[in-house]
């Protein structure tokens, strides 16, 4: 072994795990506002200190609206009017106030940019999942187009998958997305802090619906009086002296200064075509190093929009989205090659933002919210106390095992299972993974993988010292020969992991990337830092043996010969298991996949100084009922300035077969729980 390998690979594990450790804090979140102070020049500047108190007095004026810090501030920048050197008015902004370093590092562009980093800044590395953490649940109710209400249930069920789409294109694979009543959608995702909220919250209500119409052919001229009615301090809300079947539209943008500024059209109401034919959608810089969304057509979206520019070259056509114009490019020439850009003072998540939904799908719906929950873990802390204690006692008691077994290599071992870890976590963080029950699973089983590779490698190296091999040899060879093993082992999980992956939604995509991510942290430390470690001490401390207990001293069992009965065993258990799937039937199904009658039932704690009854327990009484229920905890938010929010329990209760909990029986079970529960009241 010379001085170099050893040198580059600890130089490269060290790199590894600090990028990793690194990605793993902060564990919590901050304070929206103060991370924002901590990003401008200067905190006591009158206008931060006036910007502030203007976005905190909209939140507590309009808790609808403003429910989120960061809406607020983006809605108060908006609202200020700052004068510029050259006495022009302007919207506040933000960039002009941020530390130049940060601009500059960031590539901020805009207020959005400044939000959506401060947003970052302030959230918290580790994501947990509803049944750990609980989360937020948006009842969304769908309004048709023309389109969709001749066939509403296919149009939602197209729905609900384009917003599974759009939640996983932002790494949120958790979500729980479900029709809810007659036209309404149940949208659950885990996420808990307002600001990561207010983000999905735009991502959801977007329907995503491009349309291409053009520009009034006298918009100069019609414009100049628009222009000369604001000049008389009028808002631009209030004229209504445009052509028949034309409204203006406005777009912000930056002028060589680098200042905002406002620009408006006199646009057609008549629709040339619309985004239902995109094909795919990303993010691009143009020219002048500004973001904008590149589209590509579906041959017949070519040939459409081929004809579109074709009949109105010298004409400007404007670009809609969601119904706000982003540009108004002139047409010098036709475009054929079926290709589109939309240029506009982006913030980069609101053009990757604008980018998915393009590609997911635009929805022949308008979206509005009905209501906004938070919702309480679906499993009780004490269940989630024991889960976590029953696998760090049962990690603590494996790493005792390799160290009294494997002695100095079962040190070794233990060392290398603590980087891995460390380096899972600062993975799951790092790639935004929501850690769920199912997670943490994968994430022991992870760690139980990579003791297995070790025992693998020092079984390998026990039968070399036999053959009287050195210790440095012996360890050379048995990294070697069970690399081949190890490497087997864990490619095929790594397969089976990605079907999951591919084929599952929910918390089981969790426990994919959980499972896949842990795979390639159990070979780099079980098998390229557990050999670093051993070369390392090779290296300062001579040792001539590598003693290790010993259960079984040189055994020998045919396993080949006992092949046709453990196969004839395993045939013989999936047929049962295949017998027992077929007559039991959808009696088979858990209430996921059956669904069921869903209760709100209010609840008042009767003694404060109790705890909450935990839903396990609640869901535990109800199966001695005879029902088998999801039990959550949730909070209704406010749906006016004066309403603080009512906390409910949902239990949603699975029918069996085609019978239904009447509203007869439900009131009976009302009734019985508030008798089990004499310190909690219940109400329907």
């Amino acid at each position: 072994m010379s001085k170099r390998p050893i040198l580059f690979r600890t130089i490269f594990t060290l790199i590894v795990v600090a990028v990793f450790v690194w990605s793993m804090f902060p564990l919590r979140e901050s304070d929206f506002y103060e991370t924002f102070l901590s990003t401008v020049k200067d905190p006591k500047d009158p206008q931060i200190e006036q910007l502030i108190s203007l976005a905190k007095e909209k939140q507590a004026k309009d808790k609808v609206n403003y429910a989120y810090p960061s809406i607020a501030l983006e809605a108060a920048a908006k609202e200020m009017k700052i004068k510029s050197a050259d006495g022009r008015v302007h919207p506040m902004d933000l960039i002009q106030y941020i530390n130049p370093v940060m601009v500059k590092s960031q590539k901020l562009q805009n207020n959005g940019d400044v939000i959506s980093m401060v947003r970052k800044k302030a959230a918290g590395s580790i994501h947990l999942g509803i049944d750990l953490n609980g989360g937020a649940e948006f009842l969304l109710q769908l309004i048709p187009d023309e389109r969709a209400k001749a066939n509403f249930d296919k149009f939602r069920d197209n729905a609900i998958e384009t917003l599974r789409k759009r939640l996983e294109s932002r790494s949120i694979f958790e979500s729980e997305i479900s029709p809810a009543g007659q036209d309404l959608i149940s949208v659950r995702v885990p996420v808990v802090t307002e600001d990561e909220k207010a983000i999905l919250e735009k991502l959801i209500l977007r329907s995503a619906k491009l349309e291409f119409r053009l520009v009034h052919p006298d918009n100069n001229s019609e414009l100049a009086k628009f222009y000369n009615f604001l000049a008389q301090g009028h808002e631009a809300s209030e004229y209504l002296d445009t052509p028949p079947e034309t409204e203006i539209m406005s777009i912000e943008s930056r002028n060589a200064k680098g200042e905002l500024e406002v620009t408006y059209y006199l646009i057609e109401n008549e629709v040339q075509m619309e985004g239902d034919q995109i094909e795919d959608s990303s993010v691009v810089l143009d020219q002048f190093n500004m973001r904008q969304i590149s589209l590509s057509f579906t041959k017949e979206g070519s040939d459409r929009f081929a004809e579109i520019t074709s009949k109105n070259v010298g004409r400007q056509l404007a670009i809609i989205l969601d119904g706000k114009l982003y540009s108004a490019p002139r047409l010098n020439e036709p475009i054929i090659g079926g290709h589109a850009s939309i240029s506009g003072n982006f913030s980069q998540d609101e053009a990757q933002e604008l980018s998915d939904c393009l590609v997911s799908g635009s929805l022949p719906f308008t979206i509005v919210i009905a209501s906004r929950s938070d919702i309480d873990p679906t499993i009780g802390s004490e269940t989630v106390r024991q889960s976590l204690v029953s696998g760090i006692v049962g990690t603590i008691l494996v790493m005792l095992f390799m160290l009294i077994y494997y002695r100095m290599a079962g040190l070794i071992a233990n060392l290398s299972l603590i980087f891995n870890a460390l380096i899972m976590l600062g993975a799951l963080a790092a790639f935004n993974v929501t850690l769920t029950l199912p997670g943490i699973a994968g994430f022991i089983l992870t760690l139980g993988m990579a003791v297995d590779a070790n025992v693998l490698i020092y079984e390998r190296i026990r039968e070399e010292l036999r053959l009287g091999k050195s210790v440095v040899n012996a360890v050379n060879i048995g990294f070697d020969r069970a690399f081949s093993a190890i490497f087997d082992s864990n490619l095929t999980t790594l397969f089976v992991a990605l079907i999951l992956y591919w084929q599952g939604s929910g918390s089981i995509k969790g426990f994919a990337m959980t499972l896949a991510i842990g795979i390639f942290t159990t070979l780099f430390t079980a098998v390229f830092m557990t050999k670093l470690f051993f070369d390392i001490l090779f290296r300062f401390v001579p040792i001539k043996d590598l003693k290790m207990m010993s259960f079984l001293h040189n055994p020998k069992i045919d396993f080949i010969k006992l092949s046709r009965y453990t196969i004839t065993l395993s045939v013989i258990m999936v047929v049962v298991s295949l017998g027992f799937m077929a007559v039991k039937g959808r009696a088979i199904l858990g209430i996921d996949f059956t669904g069921g009658t869903q209760l709100i039932i209010n609840y008042t704690q009767q003694d404060k100084s109790q705890n909450v009854i935990p839903p396990s327990e609640i869901k535990e009484y109800l199966a001695k009922q005879g029902y088998e229920a999801n039990v959550t905890y949730k909070k209704i938010g406010a749906t006016s300035n004066d309403d603080n929010g009512t906390n409910v329990l949902e239990i949603v209760i699975r029918d069996k077969g085609n019978s239904q909990v009447s509203s007869e029986s439900s009131e009976k079970l009302i009734e019985a729980m508030d008798a089990a529960y004499p310190n909690v009241k219940f109400t329907k």
